[in-house]
């Protein structure tokens, strides 16, 4: 899964998105090298705002275990990633979760700023307030899902009269609302969302497909042929209430799924093809 980052352009500074920076105690400006770092966040992230980049905010967290191009670290570091929240939606990085990251560093190797990343997975139960003991939750009547693993349940049901599986991705109890109403508004609609879904995909990626993946000689593809080989295979709601759509593609992009990913006030806002 890829981590979500507003990241600003090339052409400015990597220091400015990194509030300390603004502190003489703290400074230590960054290089313009990336690294790559893998490690586990071992606190639960602190959010502060960018004065410079409103409406852009910075959230800061620790990596233990961490490795630098592959050799592991003796300290913690702390990685500032920068979400802008007026576009996108941000993965939630919790304790435990397990990344991997390009980041500019400073010289002592203590502080890190995300270029771009991706959740590789979680390494211990996540501890909450309020954890969850549950081991299903119901949405509905007529759809209860059940614990998979860790904060992660899930069911399958039908979408348009096929078969798809659904997933919550919860980290606790109380977050509960905005989940619910995310399954209900899509269930209650799944036509309505299917062509909101579709609509903002399919133009982009019959363009990329006809581009750069057909066989040589192969004629253009249409849309309905396209559309044919479409098949909606998964939805997943997270802690947040976004959603993500997940469509198997037959034999279209060596394999790749497509994910469209956004939320109900927004709608579809981005799209992804993870192998």
């Amino acid at each position: 899964m890829k981590i979500t980052v507003h990241y600003p352009s090339g052409e400015v500074d990597p220091n400015v998105v990194d509030e300390v920076e603004k502190y003489p105690e703290y400074r230590n400006p960054y290089g313009t090298e990336l690294y790559t770092v893998e490690g586990t966040v071992s606190n639960d992230k602190i959010s502060v705002r960018i004065q410079e980049l409103v409406p852009i905010r910075g959230q800061i967290f620790k990596l233990k275990d961490w490795s630098l191009d592959g050799d592991i670290q003796p300290q913690e570091i702390n990685i500032v990633r920068t979400v802008d929240y007026s576009e996108d939606v941000p993965e939630e990085i919790i304790k435990g979760t397990i990344i991997e990251a390009q980041v500019y560093l400073n010289s002592d190797k203590s502080r890190g700023v995300i270029k771009s990343g991706r959740i590789k997975g979680w390494k211990e139960v996540v501890e909450k307030k309020t954890p969850f003991v549950e081991e299903s939750i119901t949405i509905s009547e007529s759809l209860t899902l059940t614990r998979n693993e860790l904060h992660v349940f899930e069911t399958n049901t039908l979408w348009n009269n096929n078969e798809i599986a659904i997933r919550l991705e919860i980290t606790q109890s109380d977050q509960l609302t905005d989940e619910k109403e995310t399954c209900l508004e899509l269930l209650n609609n799944q036509k309505q969302w299917t062509e909101k879904v579709e609509n903002f995909f399919v133009p982009t990626m019959l363009e990329d497909l006809n581009e750069n993946w057909l066989e040589e000689g192969e004629a253009t593809w249409d849309e309905k042929k396209f559309r044919s080989q479409l098949r909606l295979e998964s939805l997943t709601v997270d802690a947040n209430g976004a959603f993500a759509f997940w469509y198997g593609t037959g034999n279209m992009y060596g394999g790749h799924w497509i994910v469209v990913s956004g939320t109900i006030e927004k709608g579809p806002i981005g799209i992804d093809t993870p192998g």
